[in-house]
């Protein structure tokens, strides 16, 4: 039992891994919840990423995507941090906003999926090298 456990933690990292390589996301229906969950929490994903619905029109299913809240927030520090420190124009400064943490956030969202790809490798190394954790 605990060795299926186990094989469905490796199959299910393995699947993240793909998905995440490709699509910078891991799509799922709702049966594999709690063991999505259980294998984010094994792994040490569980602050770099959510787990929600994809779409409320769609109860069966879900989405681990990474997670940039705090990347979010330092987006916005920063462009107002430009727009107070004068180093953008006043007929600028909107756009400027706008285009700035659109930017920052795909620029912390790519680094946030490329920490969560070695993160899901170094787990499929450690299992494959025989460490069992």
């Amino acid at each position: 039992m605990v060795k299926d456990k186990q094989n469905d933690i490796v199959s299910i990292a393995e699947r993240m891994l793909k998905a995440f390589k490709h699509v910078q996301c891991f799509v799922f229906e709702k049966d594999e919840l709690q063991s999505i969950r259980n294998t984010i929490r094994k792994i040490g994903l569980y602050k770099h990423v959510r787990v929600r619905l994809v779409d409320p029109k769609y109860p069966l299913i879900y989405i681990v995507k990474p997670n940039i809240t705090e990347c979010i927030e330092e987006c916005r520090r920063k462009a107002e941090e430009y727009i107070l420190t004068g180093r953008v124009r006043d007929e600028l400064k909107k756009h400027f906003r706008i285009e700035y943490i659109s930017q920052c956030r795909n620029y912390c969202e790519h680094e946030k999926v490329k920490e969560i790809i070695e993160i899901l490798k170094k787990f499929l190394e450690g299992r494959k090298s025989g460490n069992i954790s």
